[in-house]
């Protein structure tokens, strides 16, 4: 069987909050499924940085992986500054001289509705004066078919693509029922890509591959609240090239990340 070198791109850590979650208590948890399915490196998410507390989980996540060469930080960021917490600028600062080279955003919980340009492009602003990697996550283009989410809209997806074009975006569980609005987002900005833990429409990979080229396509399994049997087959069995495969698989994240400055 063909090494594919995974870097998934969408796992966690830590305990969740909400009792139907799975969830890795430990990083022997983890790394024992990322063994059994293949797995080479994860980008790993704290549970308490998503759920509660950014900070909190980010310096949590170090130290539950601390010097596990396969396993890196992948810090959640708020989508605007908060007054009462550090400038993100600061945050963004120690960020990368820990060597973090890619950050999670998520619509804030309690006021998901509070999502405008004014209010949150200052800090896509910062991140994309040094190119790092943006996983955009829980948006109406990052979800399951039929449910939408309140925060990031996909007009708002195409007018941050737009406003930043040197900024990475990665939409996080692509939802395939907007290929037809991905697809145009795609023709204009080059910065727009889609991660695969959630795209299980039929020949969907070769889909974009065929039209856009590898390179617009993250592998990511979704791990533990997803099982990646799903995403390594999608991957695996794709009437696309071997080279195309192992790019999709982690090249094209490795990359992006390398062009972090």
């Amino acid at each position: 069987m063909i090494n594919y070198n995974i870097l998934d791109s969408n796992t966690f850590i830590g305990q969740s909050g909400k009792r139907e979650v799975m969830f890795f208590e430990t990083k022997e948890d983890l790394l024992s499924d990322m063994k059994y399915y293949n797995i080479s490196e994860a980008l790993v998410t704290h549970f308490m940085s998503k759920e509660y507390y950014p900070s909190h989980g980010n310096s949590l996540l170090l130290n539950e992986i601390k010097n596990i060469k396969n396993l890196h930080p992948c810090w959640v960021l708020p989508c605007y500054q908060r007054p009462d917490e550090e400038k993100i600028s600061k945050t963004i600062d120690d960020m990368l001289s820990l060597g973090i080279k890619i950050v999670r955003v998520y619509p804030p919980s309690r006021t998901p509705d509070l999502i405008e340009p004014w209010m949150g492009y200052e800090v896509f602003k910062i991140l994309e004066s040094h190119r790092i990697p943006v996983l955009l996550s829980e948006s109406d283009m990052g979800s399951w078919p039929d449910k939408t989410h309140e925060g990031f809209k996909t007009k708002m997806i195409y007018e941050l693509c737009k406003s930043f074009p040197n900024l990475p975006i990665i939409i996080v569980k692509f939802n395939y029922q907007l290929i037809l609005a991905a697809f145009s987002i795609m023709e204009e900005c080059k910065n727009f890509h889609i991660e695969i833990s959630n795209y299980t429409t039929h020949r969907g990979v070769e889909l974009v591959v065929n039209k856009f080229g590898s390179n617009r396509v993250i592998y990511g399994s979704g791990m533990p609240l997803q099982n990646p049997g799903s995403s390594i087959s999608i991957l695996r069995y794709a009437k696309i090239t071997e080279t195309e495969k192992k790019e999709i698989a982690g090249n094209n994240l490795r990359n992006l990340m390398k062009e972090v400055i």
